[in-house]
């Protein structure tokens, strides 16, 4: 008895680490003018979000692109801490031009 358990969790652990993946994502303007460097940072989250880590970007005319990806590394590191320890990769491309104003996510308007 004692031996299929120990099975079942082996083959249940296996299991998990089989179906795991990795998550990109992705912000980008309709007409990119990227200035072609991309830069890539490593931010960490402790205790299940509630310490985080701010990315500065040394970007002198603001940010052109974002991509926030999970690897699988990272994703097992979470699940092994329990979510302690949450690392994630941004990686971002700085604008060539001057920032212009853009129109708000989410201005509260109705359609």
């Amino acid at each position: 008895m004692r031996r299929l358990t120990s099975l079942t969790l082996t083959a249940l652990v296996l299991l998990l680490l089989l179906t795991a993946g990795c998550a990109t994502y992705r912000l980008r303007p309709q007409s990119p003018d990227s200035d072609g460097h991309e830069h890539s940072e490593t931010a960490h989250s402790l205790f299940w979000g509630l310490v985080q880590e701010t990315v500065p970007a040394p970007c002198q005319k603001g940010i052109d692109q974002v991509e926030v990806v999970r690897p699988f590394v990272y994703d097992l590191a979470s699940v092994l801490t329990l979510g302690i320890w949450q690392p994630i990769e941004i990686v971002y491309w700085c604008s060539a031009g001057p920032s212009t104003p853009g129109k708000p996510l989410c201005s509260g308007e109705g359609p």
